[in-house]
């Protein structure tokens, strides 16, 4: 499960803040949340035991559907689907009563960033070996995430560093981020599925 949130925490790169906050973040976020956003990804995290993979993306609004490390995680906002293919299962998941949100569902960073972040610097800063402007935020109550860097060349997004509480350190890059107005669904059926799959449904508990 560790894979998932993983996985899911690079939509946290998505983030939309208030409209006085850093203008390239700013204006990245205006756009973002008026769209469909796609993307592909690539991360490492720095912990015990280090992680790295890459994959591609899809978020609007409370909504998401990314692949990669052998994933297919679907979100529809309320239930979210982890789908291994290779191994025929998946995890159904209820995203309400958690007391930490962002955790389970990090797209909600696109539409509700400023009710839980605040901006802390805005500078350049080398971010895997290249100089991009950097956006720092911290959480205004104490969860999980400890700290969000942001990186943008222009108005471009690059890519984002995030803490967590345990000392884990994620990195992620992004390249061919798209804005479409495609509609796209992010439900999983598993009444598709045949009777060799084992569907493990949690959403009631």
């Amino acid at each position: 499960m560790r894979r998932t949130y993983i996985l899911a925490s690079m939509l946290a790169l998505l983030a939309g803040v208030p409209a006085k906050a850093d203008k390239v973040l700013d204006a990245f976020s205006a756009k973002a949340a008026a769209s469909y956003v796609d993307f592909n990804y690539s991360f490492s995290v720095k912990a015990d035991v280090p992680l790295s993979g890459k994959g591609t993306g899809s978020v609007k609004g409370g909504s998401y559907h990314v692949t990669g490390s052998g994933l297919d995680i679907w979100c529809d906002g309320k239930n979210r689907w982890t789908v291994d293919k290779a191994a025929k299962e998946v995890i159904i998941e209820s995203l309400e009563g958690y007391e930490d949100a962002f955790a389970v569902n990090p797209a909600l960073f696109l539409t509700d960033l400023s009710a839980s972040f605040k901006e802390v610097s805005a500078s350049e800063s080398v971010f895997h070996g290249k100089t991009y402007h950097c956006v720092t935020l911290a959480p205004k109550v104490s969860g999980s995430i400890t700290e969000l860097r942001i990186y943008f060349s222009g108005n471009d997004i690059k890519g984002a560093s995030m803490k967590s509480k345990d000392g884990t350190v994620a990195e992620f890059e992004l390249s061919d981020v798209k804005f479409t107005n495609t509609e796209k669904a992010f439900t999983f059926d598993v009444k598709a599925l045949d009777k060799t799959w084992v569907i493990t449904d949690l959403s009631d508990f």
